[in-house]
């Protein structure tokens, strides 16, 4: 390949992924996941929470 053809695919990347660039943006998206995790995680706990509490009651767990 020739130098031109490596600098004109790279200058199409630069083109391509410029939107990428915005780290705002993905600092939102990082938070986002972060937050819905421990959504996540509070439910799932609370869940097994109630369903620990009812198979003691009805003597699932030995």
């Amino acid at each position: 390949m020739s130098p031109d053809a490596i600098w004109a695919l790279g200058d199409f990347l630069a083109l391509l992924l410029t939107p990428f660039d915005w780290y705002f943006l993905w600092d939102f998206l990082n938070m986002g996941v972060i937050v819905l995790g421990f959504v996540g995680l509070f439910i799932w706990l609370r869940l097994q929470g109630k369903y620990t509490k009812q198979a003691k009651e009805e003597g699932g767990i030995m």
